[in-house]
């Protein structure tokens, strides 16, 4: 069991589930409070980057599909 931290929300979590908590924000301690391993932090620009670049693909989709379901007629 592994013991993780998020704002003063402490959970103890299996082994497997460690990576998807610290993915989640959370950060992993020992039992005095140390951190052991940080919370996987995201920066905003490559969020933004990643969000422009699936918001084009949806509508490239949206495009295709009308054109699929004009051709269905």
């Amino acid at each position: 069991m592994k013991i993780v931290l998020k704002g003063n929300r402490v959970l103890r979590v299996g082994d497997e589930q460690l990576q998807s908590y610290l993915e989640q924000g959370y950060s992993e301690i020992d039992e005095q409070g140390n951190v052991i391993n940080e919370a996987k932090k995201e920066d905003v620009k490559s969020l933004k980057k990643e969000n422009k670049a699936l918001a084009t693909e949806n509508e490239a989709l949206k495009s295709e599909l009308e054109a699929l379901k004009d051709n269905q007629k």
